[in-house]
């Protein structure tokens, strides 16, 4: 029961008990008895007043702890008479004043940090206590492969080679993560103490262009230091050699031993120089020259260049075209480099009989060149696109540097990677 029905019950009791004595006692006496009842008003009263005066700063207090409740901090308590609600009611006031302006400031900082995730360009995913995700911005979405309305779950739902690398990281690693062999991501998982528990965050930070942009430049400059060398001296030395060979053994003929080591030497020193050329045409690419070109007709001039080889190997090449035409802005020249380096990598895979097919699909648009070679193995995988990287032998790993750069400058995605249930390689380009 609460206080104040505790108290009124308390004084009516007293005050009938009062009354009954009274009535007992002076029941004779006529005037002592008005007069005694007189006194029972005024005590009732008085104990009324006590009452008003003891419940006033409850009721205040209740108020008070319902507007807090609420989270209605505008209310305000009005002075009275008595001093001691007033110290009680200024002390009020200035705390639902503070709430207040602590409420305003937290819902602003809220907003602006809200803003600023959401603007970042760096990706954020916010997890929950079971590290269900709460909140990710438009940044990870994209990273991630994720519409604008579909938010999974857990990350580990996420269909993205992305996300699978980030479901095996721990609170406080930091880990640089290679997808698609050229794109790059600086992956950071933290906690942080939030209500009382321990929510951890996620932070993805896309790197392939200052990747790129950083290891092409330091690649370069070896290259044009190593090809200056190299020119220079096998110029010379070449020019020495044939001097030899058109002077110094004119007598001995030319089936002679030594002219037929000499022509070795210079012939050596021709492929070494064909060697840097080949270097240097990775740091010789030029700007792509767009135009307006049919991707269907680029193509099968490509497959008509590659199929003498293709047959050789006994590989055969099929089209599935979706469209009959597919026009792109591309450079033709670049462009064509790209897809005969592709195919030609496609028929080294395979070795010999094996198929080649080269997909068009007007739907984004995309091309993808497949191969029932051997594929790629997880190890290689990670290592596609990187400088001189080759899984052959004698391969000089230039073929699909040069195949980057010139996507890149045409602003296509691509992707190399074999398909595990179906065992074909695919190279997928998209455009737009």
């Amino acid at each position: 029961m609460k206080i104040k029905y505790q108290y009124l019950i308390f004084i009516v009791l007293l005050h009938i008990v009062l009354t009954t004595l009274i009535y007992f006692v002076l029941e004779d006496n006529k005037w002592y008895f008005i007069l005694s009842e007189l006194l029972i008003i005024f005590s009732l009263i008085l104990s009324y007043k006590i009452y008003a005066s003891f419940i006033k700063p409850i009721e205040l207090m209740k108020t008070g702890v319902s507007a807090i409740k609420e989270k209605d901090y505008n209310v305000k308590f009005l002075s009275t008479n008595s001093t001691e609600m007033n110290d009680l009611i200024e002390v009020f006031n200035a705390m639902l004043d503070k709430l207040g302006e602590e409420k305003v400031r937290t819902e602003e900082q809220g907003f602006f940090l809200e803003s600023l995730i959401s603007a970042s360009p760096i990706g954020m995913i916010i997890l929950g206590f079971d590290g269900e995700i709460t909140s990710i911005n438009a940044s990870a979405r994209r990273l991630l492969g994720l519409g604008q309305k579909s938010t999974p779950t857990y990350v580990s739902e996420i269909q993205h080679a992305l996300a699978t690398n980030i479901t095996k990281l721990k609170s406080g690693d930091s880990k640089i993560i290679s997808t698609e062999g050229v794109r790059k991501y600086r992956c950071q998982v933290n906690e942080v103490i939030h209500q009382g528990f321990k929510r951890r965050f996620v932070m993805i930070e896309e790197l392939s262009k200052e990747l790129l942009s950083t290891e092409k430049e330091a690649y370069g400059k070896v290259i044009r230091m190593m090809a200056h060398e190299v020119n220079n001296s096998m110029g010379a030395v070449n020019s020495i050699l044939q001097s030899v060979v058109d002077f110094g053994y004119e007598a001995a003929g030319p089936n002679n031993e030594y002219v037929e080591s000499l022509n070795i030497a210079i012939e050596r020193n021709q492929d070494l120089a064909q060697f840097m050329k080949n270097f240097a045409s990775v740091i010789r690419l030029p700007q792509p020259s767009l135009k307006s070109i049919d991707m269907v007709e680029l193509l099968d001039k490509c497959k008509q260049l590659m199929t003498p080889q293709a047959n050789d190997a006994e590989i055969r090449i099929e089209t599935d075209y979706t469209t009959p035409s597919l026009m792109v802005d591309l450079d033709p020249q670049l462009m064509q480099q790209v897809f005969v380096n592709i195919i030609k990598n496609a028929i080294e895979s395979i070795g010999e009989k094996g198929e080649i097919r080269i997909t068009i699909s007007a739907n984004t648009p995309h091309i993808i060149i497949a191969d029932n070679g051997p594929g790629i193995s997880p190890e290689a995988k990670e290592k596609l696109f990187s400088p001189f990287f080759s899984t052959k032998p004698t391969g000089q790993g230039i073929g699909l540097i040069i195949i980057r750069d010139i996507l890149l400058g045409h602003s296509a995605t691509f992707s190399l990677e074999t398909d595990q249930a179906s065992g074909w390689t695919e190279f997928r380009i998209g455009f737009g």
